[in-house]
């Protein structure tokens, strides 16, 4: 199970069984027959009031939204003075994307080298 996955379940289900995968969670908890509760399942207090299924929603969205903001951030060096910038997206040369802080001058995918780690 990837960590997005187990973070997520463990954020809004204080009990699945260890041994099975994030989907038959899911799928489990999407079940008509389960409804309102899971003999394998127990969500936390806070979300008893919502359905499985509501509540998977919440699971899903949180896995989404913990591995969007865990991914790897492409870095750039400046050619002119070896600062590194990170940013949230991949640029094409045409593309018009950073602001150096110590060179104090705009920077064009052209005069940087994205640094790998």
């Amino acid at each position: 199970m990837k960590t997005s996955e187990q973070f997520a379940l463990n954020e809004w289900l204080s009990y699945y069984p260890e041994n099975m995968t994030y989907e038959e969670v899911i799928a489990l908890m999407r079940e008509p027959d389960n409804s309102w509760s899971a003999d394998e399942i127990s969500v936390w207090q806070v979300v008893e009031n919502f359905t499985l299924a509501q509540v998977a929603d919440f699971i899903e969205s949180t896995q989404s939204h913990f591995e969007r903001v865990t991914a790897h951030k492409p870095a750039y060096k400046c050619n002119k003075c070896s600062s590194i910038v990170t940013t949230n997206k991949r640029f094409v040369s045409q593309d018009y994307f950073a602001f150096c802080r110590n060179c104090d001058e705009d920077m064009y995918q052209l005069e940087v080298k994205e640094v790998t780690a």
